[in-house]
């Protein structure tokens, strides 16, 4: 379960705003088929998201992926990314259990001043009831690897891109922002929880944990019933 990284150049959309939360709704597609509503925190270049999948929705298929994802388990994950650690937890509060794996984006363990922006103004808009400059943002590195991404920036909010548009690989994302609070979040979240058991891998924690939930008599997440006996 991934979702969109605040790390690296993203983290070049939000300015002088070193620190904030908000609400958020990414949307997936042209036509937004998938919808998943999320919480962020950021702080000095660390990122936290908890990511809702339970209400996510599909065009197609309505309801089945969410309930499969429910069932296992996983609709409820958090993703903490630590570049100056280089590494990111996946956190499943479900299982009590996460696991810490190397950034492998090499853009993600960049300082900002590894980026340069660009920006022009496209036109103004009001976005869910801000006065919003929208502008064409073009972010390149040392190397010349260039992002082009589209934000509009609040002008109540010191200039906090309320909205982001990106395309990559054809896939188009949107990122709406609400609820903003443009103050920094304790630093005590973006640690994982120390009661949590620790895991390398997903399958090895997918597997362990299930297993001890078999072995306590509970039913593994997404395995079919026992079939019950007739009634007489």
């Amino acid at each position: 379960m991934r979702g969109p990284s605040f790390t690296g150049p993203m983290a070049k959309l939000f300015g002088n705003h070193a620190g904030f939360s908000a609400n958020l709704e990414i949307q997936n597609g042209a036509d937004g088929e998938m919808k998943i509503p999320a919480k962020l925190a950021f702080r000095d270049g660390k990122s936290r998201m908890e990511m809702d999948m339970s209400p996510s929705r599909r065009n197609s298929a309505p309801g089945d992926t969410s309930e499969r994802i429910k069932a296992m388990g996983m609709d409820q994950m958090i993703l903490i990314n630590r570049p100056d650690r280089k590494v990111q937890y996946s956190i499943n509060p479900t299982l009590k259990a996460y696991v810490e794996q190397p950034l492998t984006d090499p853009e993600a363990t960049k300082s900002p001043e590894d980026f340069t922006v660009t920006t022009t103004l496209i036109t103004r808009e009001t976005v869910d009831g801000h006065d919003c400059e929208k502008n064409r943002v073009e972010i390149a590195d040392k190397e010349g690897s260039k992002q082009i991404m589209t934000a509009w920036n609040a002008k109540d909010l010191d200039k906090f891109p309320v909205k982001i548009e990106q395309t990559q690989n054809g896939q188009l994302s949107t990122i709406l922002f609400k609820d903003i609070k443009l103050t920094k979040p304790d630093g005590a979240l973006f640690e994982p929880p120390q009661e949590f058991t620790k895991y390398n891998s997903y399958p090895e924690m997918f597997r362990t944990e299930m297993m001890k939930n078999y072995k306590g008599g509970q039913r593994v997440p997404g395995e079919p019933r026992a079939p019950q006996p007739p009634r007489e």
